[in-house]
């Protein structure tokens, strides 16, 4: 029964379309919309099409990773023999080529709330309330967007920072556009060609906001996709970066200086160059190194001593 309330009701929303009931201006000028009657088993196909393009991505992300650490060898040595010390050994260490990271398995959620962006907020900035009902007002001759609804239709859009998500393409952007642009032109807007398409999951929770915004129809394609974690930027371990050498002037001063011991000794030999500018030190240990008037007076008193 429940089922049947929902086709029915599902059924007379689409009966009549009338945009003004769709239309969101908050933020970008959106369209809510119902989605697919199977979507979610085009959330499950795309879910099997992820698994398959990060196994993909990481495997070739290792094979180029492999590459790379030859080449970083092969000069790392190079770079060793010419400067031996702690310092360009931990430089060259950063130098190194990054592990790809295979992501925890992530789940796609549906969105929240199903919807078609007409013009993006990124092209709303500055726009003022009268425009944007210009705009609404000459979206109210819009068609009805022609959703795909095939499994074969499920693409997946990948970012740099982790976002993941699963759309549809709307098949009749072409119409669409040109209503919006029509609406643009009217309140003086410069026009778009926006890649229509409705988001129907996502790796963050099924939240909006967190979905690629800028899709596109490179993201139809599934070579060369960006697969990082979702959740938190990629570590390389690193050694600990060498502590600097403690010069001989300093030494003395370690009850007085304490934790601020090794940063002042990394610092000394710009402290030594500057050590007749007292402005420009009383800058550098306040600011830089914080140190308390305690301590830079005994800092003070061990570069007043060198010759």
């Amino acid at each position: 029964m429940k089922l049947l309330m929902e086709n029915w009701r599902r059924y007379l929303k689409e009966a009549q379309w009338e945009p003004s009931d769709r239309i969101r201006t908050k933020g970008a000028i959106m369209l809510e919309l119902e989605p697919p009657p199977n979507v979610d088993e085009l959330i499950s196909v795309g879910q099997q099409k992820h698994a398959g393009t990060l196994e993909s991505a990481t495997e070739a992300a290792t094979v180029q990773h492999g590459a790379e650490m030859e080449a970083y060898e092969a000069e790392k040595g190079q770079w060793e023999e010419e400067n031996p010390s702690d310092e360009a050994k931990y430089a060259n260490w950063k130098r190194q080529p990054r592990q790809p990271m295979q992501p925890s398995p992530e789940e796609f959620t549906k969105i929240e709330k199903f919807h078609v962006t007409l013009v993006p907020i990124s092209q709303l900035k500055g726009v003022g309330d009268d425009q944007k009902q210009i705009i609404v007002e000459k979206l109210q001759s819009i068609p009805e967007p022609v959703l795909g609804n095939v499994v074969e239709g499920v693409f997946l859009a990948t970012r740099e920072d982790g976002r993941k998500t699963l759309y549809i393409k709307v098949d009749n952007s072409d119409a669409i556009n040109s209503v919006v642009n029509s609406a643009l032109e009217a309140a003086g807007l410069p026009t778009q060609d926006k890649y229509m398409h409705m988001s129907i999951a996502n790796v963050h929770g099924g939240k909006g906001g967190s979905s690629v915004g800028d899709i596109n129809e490179d993201d139809e394609d599934d070579e060369g996709k960006v697969i990082v974690p979702a959740y938190g930027p990629q570590k390389m371990d690193l050694p600990p970066k060498p502590k600097p050498p403690i010069p001989n002037a300093l030494h003395r001063l370690g009850g007085v200086l304490k934790d601020k011991m090794v940063p002042t000794a990394g610092m000394w030999p710009n402290l030594v160059r500057m050590k007749d500018n007292e402005r420009a030190l009383t800058g550098i240990f306040r600011g830089k190194l914080k140190l308390d008037q305690a301590q830079i007076d005994a800092v003070m008193g061990a570069l007043r001593a060198l010759p």
